[in-house]
């Protein structure tokens, strides 16, 4: 996989958590009925988890990451079956060059995921945050740019404010308001309002008094879902029916415009 791309499992893990624990049953005859058991266990809740995520959502690492602890120790008891085996049924001379040859094996690939491991380290840096070098807050801001946005509103906003993030992926975390996720939802809204202040309308009407947006990834997303119509009515939303709040890190916070009914 690759780190931080949907496209590609949004993450990394190594193929050996798939190949050795096929060898975590080799001989069980000779192991006792409680340790296959709970193995069986362990390959069955990683098999149904697995089946269930894929056929649930998108395939991404988050969305499995309880079956990683179980293959974990399955391939363990795998790697010593396999140099088990290698110990017990082959000739002693040969036995000698092919257990060399499994631990460079495991060397290599296991070298592979320290190298890893350590740019994963200089990519979170969090000697910075635990030295003191860098302030909580802006440790959490280098790698989540809408914290300021959060924090802002938190600040600013009365307990019953209730949030519509617009292309935040779901990271609701650091606010203490209630949030909601919509992205698919205002594009619903833009596609069937016929103005403006429809569109403010009917998320008001949902009970929604703020808009949190990621302003780049919903230039990006809004370009090939939107018409030239549709646009204009979006730029028109958020010049004459939001009220821009905070904004840092092409992350806004808007007030929704309270309507005005004519007597």
């Amino acid at each position: 996989g690759q780190d931080d791309n949907p496209k590609y499992f949004d993450g990394r893990l190594t193929p050996l958590l798939l190949l050795l624990p096929l060898f975590a049953f080799w001989g069980a005859r000779s192991e006792g009925r409680d340790l296959v058991l709970e193995k069986l266990a362990w390959l069955l809740f990683a098999v149904l988890y697995l089946t269930i995520a894929f056929l649930s959502v998108d395939m991404r690492i988050r969305y499995i990451a309880p079956i990683i602890p179980p293959l974990t120790i399955l391939s363990i008891f795998g790697l010593r079956n396999i140099l088990g085996f290698q110990t017990q049924y082959l000739r002693a001379s040969s036995c000698k060059y092919i257990k060399y040859i499994l631990i460079a094996i495991v060397v290599v690939v296991w070298g592979s995921q320290g190298g890893y491991i350590l740019s994963q380290f200089q990519k979170v840096h969090p000697v910075l945050y635990l030295s003191g070098k860098i302030s909580r807050s802006d440790y959490i801001e280098s790698h989540r740019p809408e914290y300021p946005v959060m924090q802002f509103a938190n600040k600013a906003l009365k307990p019953d404010a209730r949030l519509l993030g617009i292309y935040l992926g779901g990271r609701g975390y650091y606010s203490d308001r209630d949030i909601r996720f919509g992205d698919r939802l205002f594009e619903t809204i833009v596609q069937q309002s016929h103005s403006a202040s429809d569109i403010n309308d009917r998320l008001q009407e949902r009970g929604f008094t703020h808009i949190i947006i990621a302003k780049d990834l919903f230039n990006q997303w809004s370009t090939p879902r939107f018409d030239i119509h549709q646009k204009k009515l979006v730029e028109m939303f958020f010049r004459n029916e939001a009220e821009l709040l905070f904004s840092k890190n092409e992350h806004a916070l808007y007030k929704l415009i309270a309507p005005q009914h004519v007597s």
